[in-house]
């Protein structure tokens, strides 16, 4: 008698349109029982690794195509040996579930698909790539004639300019990709979150985020769209990035208006009124950008024009403190676009930085009188003590209050 058990199998999910429609052809096929999906996830932000999406989002995927989702925690930073566990217990794990197949939205890029299948030799569970060697310029076109919907949320700048990130994948960016980059950025070009497609059984609602440069990539942060808003939101004219010498007189400038406009009244008019980017940069402004400390990291955030409208840096703490090993040493925002979610695009890139060289918690001193504490508590920030210090622009001791995260991963999930 004929046994005519399909073979159980999960899709390794990285929530982008290559495993999405790679899943819808399996499940077209009919020849394997789809059970779940595989996913990695970097707990230490609560997102999908690489592509950067939100485990919300991702969660609800899972939901809009009826799958359980199976995810593999990886800390950050993660060495190599410790992700190469990780999913060597998963894949025992799906192995003794009675899976014998895990299914790829790989392409053609053979190095690829030799690694996975070396990882998962003598494993008892196989790889199966249903789209291996479709031409891909046919292949993304049939993707958008199917109904699938995706944004791009993550770009290689080395090989695709940053501006497309937070674009659609549509027929209108498909025409406009450069003729180097493949259009379904299987080298690597870019990489895109599936919101709807003949996969799902609902679409997944989304509203565009910020806009972050980071280790080498751009990324473009998704959000749950909110209830009652149906069309997605334009991606903000934001973008943070790692400051370089070139952004010094920028960087300047908005710690001259910054101060002008929060402190006049706390800090002495001519003492305020003597202050220029010239004499910011000879008093010694910025002479961390050439060659920055053991640990310190300055980040801009550039407008949609270029224009640098603020500015952060964190380090380990400057002076010895019993509680805290990292510190916010700054954070600047001009006024006008103060409440536009800058201050938080470079909160999150510091608290990046302070986790990538160990550091757990965070500490942030401020003028007592500063209005915009509150900035700070509304983020968790806890009132750790207070003291008087030395102001060369105020020309004189004053007042600080400092506020602490203690456990920085909470912050890090914003």
């Amino acid at each position: 008698m004929t046994d005519h058990r399909r073979p159980k199998a999960v899709v390794s999910w990285s929530s982008g349109k290559d495993c999405a429609f790679a899943l819808h052809e399996v499940r077209s096929r009919g020849e394997l029982e789809v059970v779940g999906l595989l996913t990695t996830v970097t707990t230490t932000f609560a997102r999908v690794s690489m592509h950067g999406v939100r485990e919300e989002l991702l969660d609800r995927q899972a939901d809009a195509v009826g799958l359980p989702l199976l995810k593999v925690g990886i800390p950050f930073p993660c060495p190599n040996e410790v992700y190469d566990r990780a999913m060597s217990e998963a894949l025992a794990r799906l192995r003794s579930d009675g899976v014998e197949v895990v299914v790829f939205g790989d392409l053609f890029l053979e190095d690829v698909r030799k690694y996975r299948e070396s990882r998962m030799e003598g494993t008892g569970v196989r790889p199966e790539f249903p789209l291996w060697g479709r031409p891909t310029p046919e292949l993304a076109r049939t993707m958008i004639r199917s109904g699938l919907t995706a944004s791009i949320v993550c770009v290689d700048p080395k090989q695709l300019p940053a501006r497309f990130a937070g674009r659609e994948f549509n027929q209108a960016l498909l025409d406009e990709l450069p003729p180097s980059v493949d259009p379904c950025g299987e080298r690597g070009e870019f990489h895109t979150f599936v919101t709807s497609g003949p996969m799902f059984s609902h679409p997944v609602g989304v509203r565009h985020g910020s806009v972050v440069e980071r280790d080498g990539f751009v990324f473009a942060d998704l959000l749950p769209a909110i209830p009652g808003v149906t069309a997605p939101q334009a991606p903000r004219a934001y973008r943070v990035r790692r400051a370089t010498p070139d952004d010094l007189v920028g960087m300047a400038r908005v710690h001259v208006a910054t101060w002008k406009s929060t402190y006049r009244g706390m800090v002495p008019d001519d003492r305020l009124d003597a202050m220029s980017v010239e004499n910011d940069i000879a008093g010694g402004f910025g002479s961390w950008l050439k060659k920055p400390p053991e640990g310190v990291a300055q980040f801009v955030a550039l407008s949609g024009s270029g224009e640098v409208v603020g500015f952060a840096m964190a380090c380990p703490t400057r002076e010895p403190d019993p509680e805290f090993s990292g510190e916010l040493g700054a954070i600047y925002v001009l006024k006008e676009h103060q409440g536009s979610g800058v201050g938080r695009m470079l909160l999150g890139e510091a608290v990046r930085h302070l986790l990538n060289i160990g550091k757990t918690n965070m500490i942030v001193w401020v003028l007592e009188q500063n209005p915009y504490r509150r900035f700070y508590e509304h983020l968790g920030g806890t009132l750790v003590r207070q003291r008087t210090a030395p102001s060369r622009i105020a020309g004189g001791p004053i007042p600080e209050v400092s506020y602490g995260w203690r456990d920085l991963r909470a912050l890090a999930r914003l």
